[in-house]
């Protein structure tokens, strides 16, 4: 077999290589070792009659210049808007509810802070301001450094959330603008959750941005439930991708990256077959990539070191619950009501 490129694995961001790649007009070819595709963006069966996303399981982060660029939603991506986003409840038994509608937030952090609310206001245009210059770099080929950045936040008058933004903590920023407790306890998690990081951690408002640029629903920051579970993404990907001629070998796992004279010329199959290609991408992460598929032999040695020094730690616990219903149900009404607990869908819905 030869193609013009291969990717390794057919996770979202594999399967979304493949399809920019065949856009181009390139033969391409994905190897995925596993017999479901999707990577961490998968639905699977993990009981009898029940499908969960069995590892992401929400979606913000996809430009939607690429969900209409590669048309997903004809594809079969539908998503649905996660609302409220969050609710905290405190021992006293009152809660504060955050909604995608700055107003009704507004709303529920005056209950707790009158000057919160308005400091709020500001909070929500400043964020709006600073994402809207790190937009234009979200799908460049040569996004800027940090001094750039920088450069771009001090000509627009926001040179005073520099500190802040790139390089200071949640903790430290919430501790300077809002008095309430509560309300700080509510805007933390953005920052913290899946990092090993507390919230006076220095550079974990980077997180933030992470978890509040997504505009996938058109909503900033909004996440979204995805119909069928994250599968689905993955599906929309898959079609969208094979109707350009993407070839993709399931349970097909990747031996090692081929090089000789230098360049790249293809991989080596498990089971021993050799495929040329050109081009190779992996989806895999940067350390099997690198030091298992490519070798650490073809890497000088400050790449070297500094993919080994890379450190992986676990920070989450996802737990699936299988909920059984009132059979007094209506089917409608059951398959409804399954949509709701975490992202478990009976396989019949």
């Amino acid at each position: 077999m030869e193609f013009d490129a291969i990717v390794i694995g057919a996770g979202n961001n594999g399967l979304s290589c493949a399809r920019k790649l065949a856009s181009a007009g390139a033969r391409v070819a994905i190897f995925e070792s596993s017999s479901v595709l999707g990577g961490a963006a998968r639905t699977e069966e993990l009981w009898p009659n029940y499908r969960v996303s069995s590892a992401s399981y929400v979606l913000s982060l996809m430009p939607p210049e690429i969900i209409r660029e590669y048309e997903l939603e004809r594809h079969g991506l539908k998503m649905l808007l996660m609302e409220p986003s969050m609710v905290q409840p405190f021992p006293n038994g009152k809660q504060l509810i955050m909604w995608r509608d700055p107003l009704k937030t507004l709303d529920e952090i005056a209950k707790f802070s009158k000057r919160d609310a308005q400091t709020a206001v500001e909070y929500y245009e400043e964020w709006e301001r600073f994402f809207q210059i790190f937009d234009r770099h979200l799908l460049t080929p040569n996004p800027p450094r940090v001094y750039e950045l920088e450069e771009e936040l001090i000509k627009n008058g926001l040179e005073h959330l520099i500190p802040h933004m790139l390089y200071g903590s949640i903790g430290d920023f919430l501790d300077e603008h809002f008095e309430s407790d509560e309300v700080k306890v509510a805007l933390a998690p953005e920052a913290i959750i899946g990092s090993f990081a507390g919230p006076y951690t220095p550079g974990n408002m980077v997180n933030m941005i992470l978890h509040t640029m997504g505009m996938s629903t058109g909503v900033r920051g909004a996440w979204a439930y995805v119909e069928g579970g994250m599968g689905s993404v993955s599906r929309a990907l898959k079609n969208s991708a094979e109707e350009l001629g993407v070839k993709i070998f399931l349970n097909t796992k990747v031996k090692s990256i081929l090089v000789e004279g230098g360049r790249v010329r293809g991989v080596e199959l498990e089971d021993g077959r050799r495929v040329e290609a050109k081009v190779v991408a992996s989806n895999a992460d940067i350390k099997t990539s690198l030091l298992d598929l490519l070798g650490e032999e073809h890497l000088e040695k400050s790449v070297k070191r500094r993919v080994r020094a890379l450190k992986n730690i676990g920070v989450s616990t996802k737990v699936h619950v299988a909920l059984a219903l009132n059979s007094a149900l209506s089917r409608r009404n059951r398959h409804a009501a399954c949509g709701v607990f975490d992202h478990s869908h009976r396989a019949d819905a």
